[in-house]
């Protein structure tokens, strides 16, 4: 390819004093990089004919354009022009893989300019007109692509997204290691896992709420989180399914094992206790709130309020008394839930009466009554006073209850049966039974003074006829036996002698005075 002339030297002098704008000194940068393509190393020009200037260096062809140029303002433009892009490359505004991206397509366009050029040179030669045109699009100036500034580069306040990142990120772990510890302990409550095996005791009123049970469990040791707990109870409907009651549990147990333990009684403490033969209403009232199975009141308020109207034998029973189960409420060693329900406690005191009552029991008291209808009619008393007198089970249990509270020994129970039997089936000469232990009912000590006798009672068999309206104890199943099956006697009248703790019988008044009189004196 020959080089064109190059354009005469223009000195500084003749050079025409003009400021080459910035938009000229970028027009001129196309024209300074085809100069240096002009430019050939040693090689082509030891092997190539290329004319030399004066210097001895090789003659460069020039454009009418860049002749009318500032070769000063052209360098200085080629050198701010670099530090351009040294500053963009600093600012690091583009991603790298748009630099890489055009680092490739200006090596490509290195790379293919000197084929360009000979592909050019020959065109010119062949089409000029074509050429000229060619010129004129090269010689349009192009403008430097910059990078544009990010705007996502950025988060708030000014904080770069890698900072931002790295916050959340810890956000998030810190959060999550408090959620996971939390539901951890929470888990760990419901489950009752890692407790140690203690028992422990709790009592539920019928009054306490589902706070009220909450707060027990948790003073007691067998939960940790009251709202925990509560929430499940709710869902649960633990309230309703608890009872009232002492409660033997561990801290072991979760929370289903908690509410499941105490809704039934499987887990509720027991006790045991042992109802003598001859106690009172009273008397097992306040043993039993003793043992912590009842309050008394409570007791003697299910006594006259409780559904009790399947026992049979309550039938026709005054219930306007504390008192009124008097006879029934049937002596035995009981074992009962602590805390228990006093109308429980009641019914299993009656369905044992019951269950000791049995069928041939109520045989034997059909045979009582053949008995003492015989011994009626041998005292000259008529059929309908015998029909009228017959013995029920209510005046049995009264019977039996004297008995009891009389008796010093199960062995002369049938005596004084037949004793009490004897007068009340001849009442013409014996209307009062005399008997001592209807009176210290009443009074509530013993010995009874004059005065005692004197009391105006139904209960005071010294000036009252016949039984008294209620039985005074809860006797035993061997007092039932001797007023069921008493032994035939002609004994009216019995006393008890101290040197021997037991009674002795007399068939006459005298003879029962004359004992007594002995023992004023010193005698047997």
């Amino acid at each position: 390819m020959e080089l064109e002339e190059a354009a005469p030297e223009i000195s500084a002098e003749e050079a025409p004093a003009q400021e080459v704008s910035a938009a000229e000194e970028v027009e001129a940068m196309p024209e300074l990089v085809a100069i240096a393509a002009q430019i050939p190393d040693e090689d082509d020009i030891a092997t190539q004919d290329i004319p030399l200037a004066e210097n001895g260096m090789p003659e460069l062809t020039t454009t009418p354009e860049l002749d009318e140029l500032d070769l000063e303002a052209i360098l200085r433009a080629a050198f701010s022009d670099q530090a351009d892009q040294e500053e963009a490359q600093d600012s690091n505004l583009l991603s790298d893989d748009t630099i890489l991206l055009e680092d490739l397509s200006q090596a490509t366009a290195t790379a293919e300019e000197p084929e360009a050029e000979e592909e050019s040179a020959e065109a010119d030669a062949e089409d000029p007109d074509t050429n000229d045109e060619q010129e004129e699009v090269e010689d349009t100036p192009q403008m430097k692509k910059r990078r544009p500034k990010n705007p996502h580069a950025y988060g708030f306040f000014g904080i770069p997204h890698m900072v931002t990142t790295v916050i959340w990120l810890a956000l998030v772990v810190f959060i999550g290691a408090g959620l996971g510890r939390m539901i951890w302990q929470v888990a760990a409550d419901m489950l009752a896992f890692g407790r140690e095996d203690q028992a422990v005791t709790i009592t539920i009123s019928s009054e306490d709420d589902l706070d009220a049970i909450t707060d027990k469990l948790y003073d007691t040791g067998l939960i940790e989180y009251k709202s925990v707990f509560k929430f499940y109870g709710k869902l649960a409907k633990a309230e309703q399914k608890i009872k009232p009651g002492t409660y033997h549990l561990n801290t072991i147990y979760d929370y289903n094992a908690l509410v499941k333990k105490m809704s039934s009684y499987a887990a509720r403490a027991t006790t045991k206790v042992v109802l003598p033969e001859g106690y009172t209403c009273a008397q097992i009232f306040q043993l039993l709130e003793e043992a912590g199975v009842c309050k008394a009141a409570d007791l003697e308020n299910a006594a006259m309020n409780a559904d009790l109207s399947k026992y049979w034998f309550l039938e026709g029973v005054d219930r306007s008394s504390p008192n009124c189960l008097e006879g029934y409420l049937f002596p035995d060693t009981y074992e009962f839930y602590l805390d228990y329900e006093p109308e429980l406690v009641l019914a299993k005191l009656l369905r044992n009466f019951d269950v000791r009552f049995s069928d041939a029991m109520q045989e034997k008291l059909d045979a009582l009554n053949l008995t003492l209808a015989d011994m009626m009619r041998s005292h000259g008393l008529p059929e309908s006073y015998i029909e009228s007198h017959r013995i029920t089970i209510r005046e049995l249990v009264i019977i039996a209850s004297m008995i009891e509270k009389e008796t010093s020994g199960n062995e002369e129970s049938y005596y004084i049966a037949s004793v009490i039997y004897n007068r009340l089936t001849n009442p013409g000469e014996y209307p009062y039974l005399n008997i001592d232990a209807t009176l210290v009912y009443v009074v509530g000590h013993s010995p009874l003074t004059q005065e005692d006798l004197a009391l105006d009672s139904p209960y005071n068999t010294y000036l009252y006829k016949g039984l008294v309206p209620g039985p005074i104890a809860n006797p035993g199943v061997a007092s039932l036996n001797a007023a069921l099956s008493p032994e035939s006697t002609e004994y009216y009248f019995y006393a008890l002698n101290p040197s021997t703790g037991s009674h002795e019988f007399f068939k006459t008044y005298k003879a029962h005075q004359n004992f007594l009189e002995s023992l004023k004196k010193g005698g047997k």
